[in-house]
């Protein structure tokens, strides 16, 4: 159990602790340093509290499991979750608003991910190489969703879109070769660039 005083775990504080499997992080902690437990392969499970406000870069462990996310936090930074290929599962906290590059890529049992309603935007690469990925919320108020973002998401059924000024980049779903439904709204103004998985695909749109 980390002390109730503590309120920055430092950048590699516990990289490579190898045999590390539980930690206790108390309310009063508000960062949390890049790289802070990387390569802690027996740790399968991080309940991180409400007050943590800053995740560092490529701060979670391979093995991860079960996250539990603070809900204070506002971004989720540059490949934080990057290869974690035993999660299953993400909710987004409420308030995060970004996404960051690479930030869950190669997740390759990641099945589900329920974004926050803040959510603007997916960054590059953000779950590029998800391929077990089948469920995902609402791009509710998305105003960008940047290249590669979803690039072979090969199981990724279904996308809606609500934001008419949302920006779709050309290859942002690219390789999701089970797309069979993306709902749009009406009018889309950045519609005629986008690469669609199919040449004939011709996706459903809805006025939100």
């Amino acid at each position: 159990t980390l002390p109730s005083s503590l309120r920055r775990i430092d950048d590699k504080a516990f990289q490579s602790c190898r045999k590390l499997s539980k930690v206790n992080m108390e309310e009063g902690l508000e960062s949390i340093g890049d790289f802070a437990f990387r390569e802690c392969y027996g740790l399968k499970s991080l309940c991180i509290p409400d007050s943590v406000v800053r995740l560092g870069e490529y701060s979670m462990p391979f093995n991860i499991q079960n996250i539990t996310l603070p809900q204070g936090l506002e971004y989720l930074p540059r490949g934080v979750f990057h290869s974690c290929g035993s999660l299953q599962e993400v909710y987004i906290p409420n308030k995060v608003k970004s996404i960051g590059s690479y930030a869950f890529l190669r997740c390759e049992n990641l099945v589900n991910v329920v974004f926050s309603s803040a959510l603007e935007e997916i960054n590059t690469s953000a779950f590029s190489g998800c391929e077990s990925l089948i469920h995902m919320s609402s791009l509710k108020g998305v105003k960008l969703v940047e290249n590669d973002a979803f690039k072979g998401c090969v199981k990724l059924k279904t996308v809606l879109v609500e934001r008419v000024d949302c920006e779709l980049d050309y290859w942002a779903f690219d390789g999701c070769l089970g797309l069979e439904f993306m709902v749009l709204p009406d009018p889309l103004p950045l519609l005629s660039i986008l690469k669609f998985p199919y040449q004939n695909e011709k996706p459903q749109r809805h006025k939100p």
